[in-house]
């Protein structure tokens, strides 16, 4: 096994260890983890999110290296998020309506 295939390792087992905040699970939980990438002194990490997670990039670079820092030995950190959300299954008693993959209720809950 050479250099860059032991640090790959090593990123790769210790990030399938962070929690995520938000999920209340691990990115290896939550199979977020499409690769892992050693390029000299720059680690390239794709994760896949089950959410939208555009603006989540800022806020979570910075916890991954954290997280990473011991493993990272001074390499910095360059991280691609995708979301992928997947429709959920319809109750058995009720059609799914055509071209429609989620529907999200909103309520303000003001009463009256």
């Amino acid at each position: 096994m050479n250099a860059a295939s032991a640090a790959q390792d090593a990123v790769q087992k210790r990030l399938a260890s962070y929690l995520d905040p938000y999920s209340g699970r691990t990115l290896e939980e939550a199979k977020a983890i499409v690769s892992v990438s050693v390029d000299g002194a720059l680690i390239r990490v794709e994760l896949r999110l089950g959410f939208p997670c555009a603006d989540y990039a800022a806020e979570l670079t910075p916890a991954l290296l954290d997280h990473l820092a011991p493993v990272l030995g001074g390499a910095g950190l360059e991280l691609t998020l995708r979301a992928d959300i997947t429709a959920h299954a319809v109750q058995k008693t009720l059609k799914p309506l055509q071209g429609v993959k989620n529907i999200v209720a909103v309520a303000s809950g003001k009463g009256g």
